[in-house]
């Protein structure tokens, strides 16, 4: 089937990243032709403290799909199952130092997963377990004014994970990604406690050489809403979408699928606990995917653990 031919091309190295992504990075994520994992982002996540902190944060996910979502939105039974784990861990420095009036700092990003694709193919039924493609953030800036925060970050990925074009188990994606981030989480109410955050994110996809093919470049939209409650939990609903908005390039590209561009949307329930005092915060969201094409489409469920200090 050349359809399945060619996304076994352009996502052979996303079925092992945990590309379950992004929504946000949308995401059907194991057919995502880019690296931002959507759904990453909920609630607060654009209000940057504007102080000198260091944190550290990991995401636990897991990833189920077994249905296809095609050009015109109409879903096949692919008759097996994608299950994906994936593991993120990011160091992040905010300095206290000022840029542009905003509170400037840099992140490191890294991820570990692992994928099975249960179909009839012993070929591509276990997935390796292994290091994908690191994010590197070199510029975090974030501004706040009255009950509003504004963020605005520059990332790229480096194509150092395994990544054979021959391969189906790859756990990097064979060429580089540029991601720009720019978003806001406003507070309302009169204590404050309803929180809005809507981030909107462009990825540029770089060639994968081996293939000579170049993924189309991807817009990703977050948001979420939530109330808070007793000071330190927090319940709110985050939904995000992926589309694909360039055509994909190449001559490894056949000719009836440059235009076929992938897109998926998804929302679910977050719950936060936040414990300021000991600069820990503990996050859960749960997706459902719709409005899929050209993608897996399928249900994903984020654990969100943060240490500041």
């Amino acid at each position: 089937m050349r359809m399945v031919e060619y996304l076994k091309k352009i996502s052979k190295a996303a079925i092992c990243s945990g590309i379950v992504i992004l929504a946000a990075a949308g995401v059907g994520r194991a057919q995502s032709s880019g690296h931002y994992l959507a759904g990453s982002s909920g609630m607060h996540s654009a209000a940057l403290v504007q102080v000198k902190q260091h944190s550290v944060k990991t995401l636990t996910g897991l990833y189920y799909s077994s249905k296809y979502a095609r050009d015109n939105g109409s879903e096949i039974d692919v008759k097996g199952n994608l299950d994906i784990f994936f593991q993120t861990a990011e160091y992040r420095f905010l300095t206290g130092g000022r840029f542009l009036g905003g509170n400037y700092g840099f992140a490191f990003n890294f991820i570990v997963s692992e994928a099975d694709y249960n179909i009839s193919n012993p070929d591509i039924q276990e997935g390796p377990v292994g290091v994908g493609d690191p994010e590197v953030v070199p510029m975090i800036l974030g501004w706040e004014s009255g009950p509003f925060h504004l963020m605005f970050s520059y990332s790229f990925y480096i194509p150092i994970g395994r990544y054979d074009e021959d391969a189906v188990d790859n756990v990097g994606k064979g060429h580089w990604s540029h991601l720009f981030s720019l978003g806001s989480t406003g507070y309302a109410g009169a204590d404050s406690t309803w929180s809005g955050t809507l981030i909107a994110r462009y990825e540029i996809n770089s060639n994968i050489e081996s293939l000579d093919i170049k993924p189309g470049d991807n817009v990703i939209v977050e948001a979420a809403v939530g109330k808070r409650l007793w000071d330190m939990l927090d319940l709110g609903a985050a939904g995000y979408g992926v589309w694909q908005v360039t055509d994909n390039s190449g001559s490894a590209v056949r000719p009836e699928d440059e235009v076929k561009k992938g897109s998926v949307m998804a929302a679910g329930p977050e719950i936060a606990l936040n414990l300021p005092d000991q600069g820990l915060a503990l996050k859960w969201r749960g997706y459902v995917q719709f409005a899929a094409k050209n993608r897996f489409r399928g249900y994903e469920s984020i654990i969100e653990l943060i240490f500041s200090f």
